[in-house]
């Protein structure tokens, strides 16, 4: 089919035709190729736009186009020009060449020369009924076009009408954007204008904060600068009452060495005095029932134990036996304290013992003082190691000594039996310089020591020399012990050379020195000393210048 441009094409040419059209002849009209090319583009752009047609027309389109397409033609003449006049009918139907791609192959003025050509062979007078056939054709298709062009017309006039209404109504919607688009433009105005007033207020304000910082900055640094001078005033005070201070404890601390050095010359005076009395003494004492009744007063002769994992033996001579021949328990700990009356030395022998040996992990250690008459503050060491078949005499310093039996936790053994005996020198417990001595044993778990154990005011007295084996019952091996200082009033010393309480702890049935006090008038708020093995040796020494009212402390067994 042809397409809806070409049979516009073909309704305008022959619009063109009628017009030249007078009482059934052809007047021959010469258009130049520019002026119908110019009018046809013309009418196609027409065309082109969007018209609307009723449905009469729309019904009427294909018989209008067929008799448009039978009764006109365009002929070029010999100067190039196009006349139009009417065509005889074809013998067939024109039908155009389509390509492959759906458009029309044969142009129009290659059909118009085609219809020339094969009308040029028609006899002549068939060629007159077929011009009448043709002129009858041309009527009918002028009237046809006139139906057309009425149409054409009342659409025309109603599109117009229907896009005067679009531009009144876009008009009013324009008017309307414009005033909503004003009364936007009014309102920010307005908005802007409150704006630079609350900026300007704002600017204001900001000045008036300024000016009043200064002010406050101003009054600020006034304030520190005197607050600098008042501390600068404090610092030089407190510079001039530390160095008063500092004087005065200087003063202070003269007297007290003046007076320390007049102590220590009474002290030398005393002594004198006690020197003399001994002599005085000697000349009284010489004979040996005196002696002998001396010895005896001091304690027996000889003791045997043969119970109980530790505890305080005294006597010239004796026996220690614990569970002779007997299994002891793993990881036992036992200690006895041995005073040898008044001898000044002790001779130790172990006569039997069953002792695991493989290891030699099973013993006894020996513990004994350095030195007991002269030196402050004591001293203890252990000396000596009896394992299974040690059954040598052994010598140690006396009077007291202390012996430990340690079993470790591997396979255990049978008890032992232990001779000691006081040998050396006899010392005189009434002479005034002769050292008390006091010997205690403690198995609990925990407890109090206070010593001396009155609290009437009572002192310790000068020369003492107190032991306490702090020793509980048990034969865990994990087991530790603390002990926490609560209190301390002894004679004060740098040194410790005058009073002293000393703490040693076990390891492995060996001492050794934990802490050592010696303060004056002195509580204590948490301070613990341990021991790992669960035994403490406690000795407490005096001399024989001013005494004190002593000390306290708890232990306890982990």
């Amino acid at each position: 089919m042809w397409s809806d441009d070409s049979v516009l094409i073909f309704v305008l040419q022959g619009i063109i035709a009628s017009i030249n059209y007078v009482g059934g002849n052809y007047v021959t009209a010469n258009v130049t190729k520019e002026s119908s090319s110019s009018r046809i583009s013309s009418l196609n752009t027409t065309v082109s736009k969007p018209i609307p047609i009723s449905q009469n027309r729309a019904a009427n389109d294909v018989d209008s186009k067929l008799k448009l397409t039978k009764a006109i033609s365009v002929n070029a003449d010999s100067s190039g020009a196009y006349a139009v006049f009417p065509l005889s009918p074809p013998p067939s139907p024109i039908s155009p060449f389509f390509a492959g791609n759906g458009e029309v192959e044969e142009t129009f003025t290659y059909q118009v020369k085609k219809q020339r050509q094969r009308s040029s062979h028609i006899q002549p007078d068939v060629k007159m009924e077929f011009d009448f056939l043709k002129a009858k054709a041309m009527t009918d298709s002028y009237e046809t076009l006139q139906n057309f062009v009425t149409e054409l017309k009342s659409d025309t006039r109603e599109n117009i009408h229907n896009l005067t209404k679009a531009m009144d109504k876009a008009k009013s919607e324009v008017n309307a954007i414009e005033h909503i688009f004003n009364s936007t433009i009014n309102l920010q105005a307005i908005k802007v204008a409150n704006l630079t007033a609350l900026s300007n207020e704002t600017s204001r304000s900001v000045k008036l904060l300024q000016y009043a910082h200064e002010k406050d900055k101003w009054s600020l640094m006034q304030q520190v600068s005197n607050l600098t001078m008042l501390v600068e005033n404090l610092q030089r005070e407190r510079f001039e009452e530390r160095e008063r201070m500092r004087a005065e404890l200087s003063r202070l601390q003269a007297k007290v060495d003046n007076t320390t050095d007049e102590i220590r010359v009474h002290e030398a005076h005393l002594r004198y005095g006690q020197q003399t009395m001994l002599s005085l003494r000697d000349s009284v004492e010489k004979n040996a029932n005196q002696i002998t009744d001396l010895e005896r007063s001091g304690g027996p002769q000889w003791v045997e134990q043969t119970v109980g994992c530790g505890g305080v033996v005294v006597a010239n001579s004796g026996l220690i036996s614990y569970k002779f021949r007997q299994p002891y328990l793993n990881n036992e700990r036992c200690v006895w304290t041995i005073r040898a009356n008044t001898r000044s030395k002790i001779n130790l022998q172990l006569l039997e013992d069953g002792f695991q040996n493989q290891s030699n992990s099973d013993f006894l250690t020996v513990t004994e003082f350095t030195d007991t008459e002269d030196q402050h503050p004591v001293t203890l060491i252990t000396s000596t190691r009896l394992e299974h078949g040690s059954k040598g005499l052994h010598t140690f310093e006396g009077p007291v000594i202390f012996v430990t039996f340690y079993s470790d936790s591997s396979l255990p053994g049978t008890g032992f039996t232990l001779r000691f005996d006081g040998v050396g020198n006899i010392t005189d417990p009434l002479n005034i310089n002769a050292i008390r001595y006091s010997n205690l044993h403690y198995s609990l778990y925990n407890g109090v020591f206070t010593y001396p154990s009155d609290e009437n005011g009572v002192t310790y007295q000068p020369n003492e020399l107190m032991t306490l084996a702090i020793n509980p019952n048990t034969n865990n091996s994990g087991n530790s012990m603390k002990i926490q200082m609560k209190w301390s009033d002894l004679e004060k010393d740098e040194y410790c050379e005058f009073d002293s309480i000393n703490f040693y702890g076990s390891v492995q049935g060996s001492y050794a020195l934990t802490k050592r006090y010696c303060q004056q008038d002195e509580k204590f708020n948490g301070e613990i000393i341990h021991s790992s093995d669960g035994i403490f040796l406690v000795i407490f020494r005096s001399d024989a210048s001013t005494q004190f009212s002593g000390f306290q402390f708890t232990w306890e067994a982990d």
